[in-house]
């Protein structure tokens, strides 16, 4: 497990136990304490839910899944930001699968539009993974 989940899980922890605390102490006729007290569930299940959002993407191709590129001698894998669902500004990291069945990461061009969709291209069609962050 990451630093970055353990540190999110301890947090969850002193949330739900913040929230449990002020169940009793939370004076349920005054606005101000209620809406307090809604908060910091709002913020205790917006955090819970934050473990679970994707913080990569993984996107496996064949050599079908190339097309060929209009604007250039090469060919290209279009993956939307829809579908990788993190964000306008993707790094993405590319790698081809060899005859041992492994992965080693290629240099190929890659980059995003305004809107996040990714481009992958490359001179000749091949096997692999792309992962984006």
């Amino acid at each position: 497990m990451s630093k970055k989940k353990i540190v999110q899980i301890i947090s969850i922890v002193f949330l739900v136990i913040a929230v449990l605390l002020l169940i009793p102490n939370t004076n349920w006729k005054d606005d101000t304490s209620v809406l307090g007290f809604i908060s910091l569930v709002c913020g205790t299940l917006g955090s819970i839910i934050s473990i679970f959002i994707p913080t990569t993407y993984t996107f496996m191709f064949i050599e079908t899944d190339w097309k060929k590129d209009v604007a250039d001698e090469g060919f290209c894998i279009i993956i939307p930001s829809k579908k990788h669902g993190l964000g306008n500004s993707p790094q993405t990291q590319t790698f081809l699968k060899n005859k041992m069945n492994t992965y080693e990461e290629v240099g190929v061009a890659s980059n995003h539009d305004e809107n996040g969709n990714v481009t992958i291209g490359a001179t000749l069609v091949f096997e692999g993974k792309a992962i984006i962050k």
